[in-house]
């Protein structure tokens, strides 16, 4: 009778601890505040506004993003490109958190400093060349760029140097990878200062613990 005393109050222990590691978890968050226009559904994710013009008189409007994705991007005219390809980066970035799981703990900043952007990877940003991808690996913002200046706006951070406009965008949280620790969601669009150029990137950053740096677990654009 004893020991089945004793293992009744370890498997009664064991549940408790299983419910308050269910009640620690947090859910994934989206901050819909970047995402104008979506209404996001479990099967799919409805547009609205998302109107391109494609030719001589001629537009084209997507309804849901799932039709932007199939939609050929070649058929996009140069002066529309780039804001399609925005479009194209929010649709893959619901698609991508649509995957994200809750998670028990974090170790980023739940209002993210300077010091706190100056630590993620370089890479974070867009890179334009191979070259500059590799000058920019295992360097963090604050390495890869000397001169620059941070202010934090409505929806995200703008980042100046002497050559580069870099906005960075949290989109979401949650967790990416299964191991129940916080991911973050992060979009960035870059504009040359002084010349005509642009480009935009989505990548999930990591941070597995407070000492250990913010890492890259994905990113859409590679190196070809």
């Amino acid at each position: 009778m004893k020991n089945i005393i004793t293992l009744l109050t370890l498997v009664f222990i064991n549940l408790q601890l299983s419910c308050a590691v269910a009640n620690n978890e947090v859910p994934p968050s989206l901050d819909k505040s970047n995402f104008e226009g979506f209404n996001i559904q479990a099967d799919k994710t409805l547009l609205t506004g998302y109107e391109y013009t494609i030719g001589r008189r001629q537009n084209i409007e997507f309804e849901t993003c799932e039709q932007a994705l199939k939609h050929d991007i070649s058929k996009i005219p140069e002066f529309e490109y780039f804001r399609f390809k925005l479009l194209l980066t929010s649709c893959i970035a619901v698609s991508r958190f649509k995957n994200f799981k809750p998670s028990q703990q974090t170790f980023f900043s739940s209002s993210l400093s300077k010091s706190d952007i100056k630590s993620f990877p370089a890479l974070t940003t867009p890179y334009l060349s191979k070259t500059e991808y590799s000058n920019r690996k295992n360097k963090t913002i604050k390495d890869a760029y000397k001169k620059i200046t941070i202010s934090f706006e409505k929806n995200g951070t703008k980042l100046l140097t002497k050559d580069d406009e870099i906005y960075i965008h949290i989109l979401g949280k949650g967790d990416f990878n299964n191991d129940k620790i916080e991911d973050l969601l992060v979009s960035s669009e870059w504009y040359a200062r002084h010349a005509h150029g642009n480009h935009t990137d989505l990548v999930i950053l990591s941070k597995t613990s407070k000492d250990t740096p913010v890492t890259i677990q994905w990113r859409l654009n590679k190196p070809k």
